[in-house]
């Protein structure tokens, strides 16, 4: 979406919390559901391969510990927990040869 259709859409983005409702793609997608972080981790492969600074700078971090600090655990106020987040790392990072 672009100019003004994308400003309307952009001041509904809490509304999600109240139903815990996510769309993508115009298809509904429950957050508290088990499909949705195999959803997000497969947004996160393609990212992975389509972005080669990004598998870069994941390789790099071979042999580390993963922290995100600034994340929110409670998955009932954000789209992507501090741990969903270091767990797609993680899975990525596993997989890549």
């Amino acid at each position: 979406m672009v100019g003004k259709e994308a400003k309307l859409k952009g001041q509904r983005k809490f509304l999600w919390k109240l139903f815990g409702n996510l769309y993508w793609q115009g298809e509904k997608i429950k957050r508290n559901k088990n499909e949705y972080l195999p959803f997000v981790l497969s947004a996160y492969k393609a990212m992975c391969e389509q972005n080669q600074n990004f598998k870069n700078a994941l390789i790099n971090t071979k042999g580390k510990t993963l922290k995100h600090s600034i994340g929110k655990s409670n998955p009932q106020t954000t789209v992507l927990t501090e741990r969903e987040f270091i767990y797609c790392l993680n899975v990525l990072r596993a997989e890549i040869k």
